[in-house]
Parts: structure tokens; C-alpha cells; sequence
């Protein structure tokens, strides 16, 4: 029998005293619990009640405080890049110099000419910023000299002051009501001539879709309740909550909170227009005379404290009717033989197992210390094996058992949060499809075994052939799979190559005999072969396959791409495939 099983049958065996009577630790825990706790559960649930309220009003304080912060941040650079998008395509010497002959050619074939040849640039470069809508230049009298589609812009208030002050000008919100979008226009200079004697001739409008700062507006948490609005300094509402562009303005308490710059960010409490009383706090832009306003009603916030306060309040009336003086005298006796007990108990709580009472004394405080104590190392013993566990039960989930490689379950994982990142940056990423060449033939000519440890050593030259961002994984059987993030078709024909080439070199040693294996490679792009795990794998797997009915040993794309001079097939003979 096991030591800690002995002290259990060991503290089992001293049965615990029978009966009812004040002389027994059982006796008086029971008569003293029942007045003597209700003085420290009212003091207990006073304090919990004061810290509760404390901390829920610094959390919600801290939530709206954050909420307006964050979208601001994010409506600063989502202006930030859509600036530096229109001033990419305004520094094009396709733009200035045809909008400078423009200037000074009249009415004639060639200004028609150049005109037209400004609008089909702006259209060709309008899908290179998916957020913009449209693209126009103007001259200096706001006259449209070319434009990407039929929409006329609106160009901003004083936005040729902006211009000769070589500064972008960017408008307010509004509604496009053809399409019921929300639009922001935004005109930056376009310049003729080489620096410094260049001059300004015109502006380009880039006209956007607020769908980046609609996406930080609804960034806030809707189960707290929180709504966010964009708002000018003035009190004036630009865009309300849920995206909507609002029709009127902004309480006057709220721009009185704008106005005492002292508060900053500082919370306030107010009514709305429809009489809501809500805690409200701001975040101001860094480049635009905005600000992000966060609210949350009142009744939502403190909606918990007001809880917590009514059931303290009940608690302590019941305590102060039941206790009195008496409760407070029998206390003291049941405090001073638990006290350590209770030490010992805290310590334990915090996750310190490292405890061990010596047996004092008999009763019930000497059978609860044996039990005590054998609890506790009972509980040290069973979370080192529950932690040795979770760490091997974790391991074996998402690995393979034979090469150690990642398992299908975590490629798969992967994929869906490689393909969200990528839609989320634009930027591309690619999956190799890789297969051993004749797998089942070396498995008949050399045994099972030899074919494990084929497995094994490509593995490791295909873990050993990539980045450490780079994700490998057994897709199954004699197929492998690696992700690479923001790698284009070129960069991952390169990786493909270079894998095939190492495993090609690698030789395993099979008693007197050297033999080696060769890998056929598939590779795809997202999102130009597919934008889901299903598609993109397919693509893969197609590539694949064509390089296995082309010869081997050779990396293929995909049919939706050519193949780039990199990519090269290696020594054993053959051409790429297409």
C-alpha cells in the first residue's frame, strides 16, 4: 500500500466524536456558525460591496475610455492611408503633366485627349485601394477633368486653401443617395514640374467608403451596451451609432465636456436627446478637428452595483437582528482553534500546496487535520499529474505521432486564420501540396519500415527547407502541406524548389544500400486560386497532381498563373509544367 493511501486509512481509522454537546469542536462550529458568522458576513459582504462598486465603476470608466480611444486610433490611420493612397496615384507623371497641358492647351484633340487619358489611368488605378470608390482630378477652379466612373466628387470645404498650403484637404462624411453609401472625400495636391520649381496645378478627390471607420465605430463590445458616434468638436454628430449618419446634433453637455479641455478624456454623466441618461467619455483625432464619443446608460453600467448594494443591504439587516452582543462573545471561541486552520486554508487557496499542520491535539481538530492534510497532498500530486498530462494530450493534438510534424487538424486551424489574415492585410499567401514520388513502390520493395523512416527524414528536410513562420504539416499518408504567409506565387515556387532539390540530395541508408526519394510539389496562391481552406487545397492538389502526370520530381503552379523562371525543376530531366 502506497504512504499517502496509509495516511488516509490511518486518519480514517480515528473516527470522528459522535454526539451533540458544546464540549465538542462539532458542537460548537454548529451553535457558534449560526450567530457568531453573521457579524464578519455583514462586515464581508459591506467591504465586497464597497469594492465591487469601486471596481465596476473604474472598469466601466476604463471600457468607454478604451472603446473611444481605440477607434480613434483607428479613424486616424484609416484617414492616414487613405490620404497616402491618393497622393500615390497624384505624384503619377501621368496625372501632373497632362493636367499641366491641360492648363495651358484650350479647348482642342489633344486636351480631350489628355483628358480622357487621365480617366482611363484613374480607372485602371482605382482597384488598387479597395476602399476607394472613385477618383477624379480637378483644376484649380474645382473644374472634373477626368474621372474613374459617372459620380461627380464633392470636394471638401476651403480645399484650395488646403491645396496651396501643400496640404491634403479632407471633407465630412455624407450619404451617396444613388447607392445609400456613406462617402468621405478626400482632395490632395497634384503638382507639375521638378522641385523646387514645381507648382501646383490641381487636386486629385479620392471619394471613399467609411468602411474602415464604420469598423471602428462598431469595434466596441455590443454586449456592454457601449454605442460610438464621430463627432465634430463643435457638438455637431457626423456619423451616429451603428454607422447611421445622424440628423441632428450632439446634447449641449456633451460639447461642454469637448470644451473643458482641462477633462480630456475624463468621464461625465448626461442626458441624451431622448432623455437617456447615460456615462459618456472622448478620444480626440490627431489630425482632424473630430472626436470618437463613447456612451453607455447609466442603468446598464451600474446595474450590478445596484444588485450587489440591495442584497448587502439585506445581508447586514439580517446579521444586526440575529447576532448582537452574543454572537460577537461565542465567536472568539470558534475563531481561536480554526484560526490555524484557516491560515493554512489561505495558503492553500492561493495555490501554494506546500503545506503540512503537525497533529496537535485530539477531537475533531485532530481528525480534520489528518484529513486536511491529506487533501492537500492529494491535491499537489494530482495537479502535477493533471499538468504532465494537459501538456502531452495538448502535444498529441496537434501533432503527428510518426514524423512530429503539425496534424491535418491544426493545418486546417491554420488556414482559416491565414486566409482571415489575408483578406484582413491584402496580403497574399501560399500552400505547397507535396508528395513523395512512387511511395507505395518503396514501401513493397523495402518494407513498411523503411517507408517510416522516409517519412521521417522528409519531414525534417522539409521543416529544415522553410521559415520559422512558415507552417508544415502531414496532410496524410505520403503528403505533406506548408503554409507560407505573405509569400507571393514566385517566393513559394522558390520555397517548393528548394524543398524538392533538398530532398532529392538527401540519401537513406537502408543496410548496404543508399536509396533516396523525390518529392512532386503543387503550389497555389490566395487569393488568386481560391479564398477558401477547401479551394485553396484544391488548387494545391490539382498543381500536384499534373506534376505527377508530367514526369515527378518537378514543381507545378496552378493553371491560373504561368510559372515564374524561378521556379526551376531539378536535375532528374524534364520541362515545368505550365
Amino acid at each position: 500500500m502506497s504512504e499517502p493511501s496509509s495516511r488516509l486509512s490511518s486518519a480514517i481509522g480515528r473516527s470522528a466524536p459522535k454526539g451533540f454537546s458544546l464540549a465538542s469542536i462539532r458542537g460548537r462550529v454548529v451553535l457558534f456558525a449560526v450567530l457568531a458568522a453573521l457579524i464578519p458576513t455583514a462586515i464581508t459582504g459591506w467591504i465586497a460591496y464597497r469594492q465591487t462598486q469601486r471596481s465596476l465603476e473604474r472598469g466601466v470608466e476604463q471600457e468607454l475610455r478604451s472603446f473611444a480611444m481605440q477607434s480613434a486610433r483607428a479613424i486616424d490611420t484609416w484617414i492616414y492611408s487613405r490620404k497616402y493612397d491618393a497622393q500615390v496615384f497624384a505624384s503619377s507623371f501621368e496625372v501632373s503633366d497632362r493636367l499641366f497641358r491641360l492648363g495651358t492647351a484650350g479647348v482642342s484633340p489633344q486636351r480631350l485627349e489628355s483628358a480622357a487619358r487621365i480617366s482611363g489611368y484613374l480607372a485602371s488605378v482605382l482597384q488598387r485601394s479597395p476602399e476607394i470608390v472613385d477618383l477624379a482630378v480637378v483644376d484649380l477652379d474645382g473644374v472634373v477633368v477626368g474621372k474613374s466612373g459617372a459620380r461627380s466628387p464633392v470636394l471638401p470645404a476651403l480645399w484650395q486653401t488646403r491645396l496651396h498650403a501643400g496640404q491634403a484637404a479632407v471633407g465630412e462624411p455624407h450619404m451617396d443617395s444613388p447607392t445609400q453609401q456613406s462617402l468621405l472625400s478626400i482632395v490632395v495636391p497634384v503638382r507639375a514640374g521638378i522641385p523646387p520649381q514645381d507648382r501646383l496645378v490641381g487636386g486629385l478627390v479620392a471619394t471613399s467608403s467609411l468602411t474602415g471607420i464604420l469598423a471602428a465605430l462598431g469595434s466596441a463590445d455590443t454586449s456592454s451596451g457601449a454605442e460610438l458616434s464621430l463627432i465634430t468638436k463643435e457638438g455637431r454628430a457626423l456619423i451616429g451609432p451603428r454607422g447611421r449618419l445622424p440628423e441632428e446634433s450632439v446634447p449641449s453637455s456633451v460639447t461642454a465636456m469637448l470644451a473643458d479641455s482641462a477633462r480630456q478624456t475624463g468621464p461625465d454623466i448626461y442626458r441624451t436627446a431622448d432623455d437617456t441618461e447615460v456615462i459618456g467619455t472622448y478620444s480626440e483625432l490627431h489630425e482632424q478637428p473630430w472626436a470618437v464619443l463613447a456612451e453607455l446608460p447609466v442603468r446598464t453600467a451600474y446595474a450590478e452595483v445596484h444588485r450587489v448594494r440591495n442584497l448587502t443591504l439585506l445581508v447586514l439587516l439580517g446579521a444586526l437582528l440575529a447576532v448582537g452582543v452574543v454572537a460577537y462573545v461565542l465567536a472568539q471561541l470558534v475563531v481561536r482553534p480554526l484560526d490555524r486552520l484557516t491560515r493554512a486554508a489561505g495558503v492553500v487557496a492561493s495555490g501554494d500546496f506546500a503545506v503540512e499542520l503537525p497533529r496537535t491535539g485530539g477531537g475533531e481538530v485532530g481528525y480534520l487535520t489528518d484529513v486536511f492534510n491529506f487533501m492537500v497532498e492529494r491535491l499537489r500530486v494530482g495537479r502535477e499529474e493533471l499538468q504532465a498530462a494537459n501538456r502531452e494530450l495538448e502535444r498529441l493534438s496537434v501533432t503527428d505521432a510518426l514524423t512530429g510534424l503539425y496534424n491535418r487538424r491544426l493545418l486546417l486551424e491554420t488556414m482559416v486564420h491565414e486566409i482571415q489574415r489575408s483578406k484582413r492585410t491584402g496580403q497574399p499567401f501560399s500552400v505547397l501540396m507535396l508528395d513523395i514520388d512512387g511511395f507505395k513502390a518503396f514501401n513493397d520493395t523495402y518494407g513498411h519500415q523503411a517507408g517510416d523512416r522516409a517519412l521521417v527524414m522528409v519531414a525534417q528536410v522539409i521543416r529544415e527547407s522553410v521559415r520559422v513562420l512558415d507552417t508544415v504539416a502531414r496532410y496524410g499518408g505520403e503528403e505533406f502541406v506548408v503554409i507560407l504567409p505573405e509569400t507571393d506565387l514566385a517566393g513559394a515556387a522558390d520555397s517548393a524548389e528548394r524543398i524538392r532539390s533538398a530532398v532529392e540530395s538527401h540519401r537513406l541508408s537502408l543496410g548496404e544500400i543508399n536509396v533516396g526519394v523525390t518529392l512532386s510539389a503543387g503550389v497555389a496562391e490566395l487569393p488568386t486560386d481560391g479564398e477558401t481552406v477547401e479551394s485553396i487545397i484544391a488548387s494545391a492538389d490539382q498543381a500536384l497532381y499534373r506534376a505527377k502526370e508530367e514526369g515527378r520530381n518537378r514543381v507545378v503552379l496552378t493553371r491560373a498563373n504561368p510559372l515564374p523562371p524561378r521556379a526551376r525543376r531539378g536535375t532528374s530531366g524534364g520541362t515545368p509544367g505550365p
